[in-house]
């Protein structure tokens, strides 16, 4: 009689993690946690954005030191400027799903027409169902005000 619960619990979790499964997996959720903490922290130690910036910013962006790009990453989405967006759009490609989602953020902030097509590819055919409800949802606030 002992196994009969036992079986019910082991298919009763079996069966609802389905349904349960967040949107976001935890160490997903974490790593967009401190990308977003690195956002506010760059913008209150970051000096003003001069055009010589967008550059040396770029530069370290495609920077061998993983460190580095990220820093850069996370500050030239704090500046949104949109001539970033094709560094950006270069670095994040064969990067890992969660730096693939802060460029999307990244191609958000930056608010250009110009990532469209590149967020429609990654909605409609990353293979990460993260990835594309990021993309989903950045595609949508751009069209919404590309409309607007």
């Amino acid at each position: 009689m002992q196994s009969t619960p036992i079986r019910t619990i082991k298919s009763y979790s079996v069966t609802n993690s389905r349904h349960i499964n967040p949107a976001f997996s935890l160490a997903k959720t974490i790593t967009l946690a401190f990308f977003l903490i690195a956002l506010i922290l760059a913008g209150s130690c970051h000096r003003s954005s001069n055009a010589h910036d967008l550059p040396e910013l770029i530069q370290q962006l495609q920077s061998a030191d993983s460190h580095k790009a990220r820093k850069a990453l996370v500050i030239l989405t704090r500046l949104g400027d949109p001539k970033a967006l094709d560094a950006v759009i270069a670095y994040s490609e064969g990067k890992s799903p969660a730096l693939r989602i802060q460029a999307i953020l990244a191609a958000r902030q930056f608010k250009s027409p110009r990532a469209l097509p590149w967020l429609f590819v990654l909605a409609n055919g990353h293979p990460d169902e993260n990835v594309r409800h990021a993309a989903q949802e950045a595609l949508s606030c751009l069209e919404r005000q590309d409309g607007a």
